[in-house]
């Protein structure tokens, strides 16, 4: 009976740190997609204001229209 004890003892230590490397990787990879969601946030809201920006400065549509295939074309 004392030597089943032993064993039992032995054998929890290592089941307890089996169990926390999961739980360790996935708060990794949550910090990791928060991190890149946020980053996407920061490049959506400075593109869209430097879109309004442009649309603002611009004083006819034939401009923008004008504007916008100088950009694509790269002329």
């Amino acid at each position: 009976m004392y030597d089943a004890m032993d064993i039992t003892e032995k054998e929890l230590p290592t089941y307890e740190n089996e169990s926390d490397i999961p739980s360790f990787e996935m708060g990794t990879s949550k910090l990791g997609i928060g991190i890149i969601m946020s980053m996407a946030a920061l490049v959506g809201i400075w593109g869209t204001t430097c879109l309004i920006s442009g649309l603002a400065n611009t004083a006819y549509l034939h401009e923008v229209g004008r504007s916008l295939i100088t950009a694509i074309a790269g002329i």
